[in-house]
């Protein structure tokens, strides 16, 4: 019952509630408007991530070998590549370390794959 009186209150003060039934609450705002709380669901950093997967796997590597590169559990490495987890730039710049790759051919990747970015 909780629960049904919770969704009447919410649709009486956020427009177009059924709109927003399966989100999250951080990415609602107070207006109802929709906003990223959460780079890891944004289109641009989903193809960062798999800019840095392809970069993987193009270098032969699985998960496990990289995670002990890294001196990290395997799931550090899932988790990153699935958006469960971010990476911030000192921890990206390890992975291009432990990949052997020049930070800047992820760049010149990230940019191929997104053109309208300078």
């Amino acid at each position: 019952m909780r629960g049904v009186r919770i969704r009447t209150y919410l649709s009486q003060i956020i427009p177009k509630w059924d709109n927003f039934v399966n989100m999250r609450f951080w990415d609602i705002s107070i207006k109802g408007e929709i906003f990223m709380a959460n780079r890891l669901w944004d289109e641009k950093y989903q193809t960062f991530l798999a800019v840095v997967k392809g970069l993987r796997k193009s270098s032969g590597m699985t998960q496990i070998e990289l995670a002990a590169r890294l001196d990290k559990p395997q799931s550090y490495v899932s988790k990153y590549e699935s958006g469960e987890r971010s990476l911030d730039f000192v921890e990206t710049m390890e992975v291009c370390e432990a990949l052997g790759v020049n930070p800047e051919k992820l760049i010149k990747l990230y940019q191929k794959s997104q053109p309208d970015i300078i």
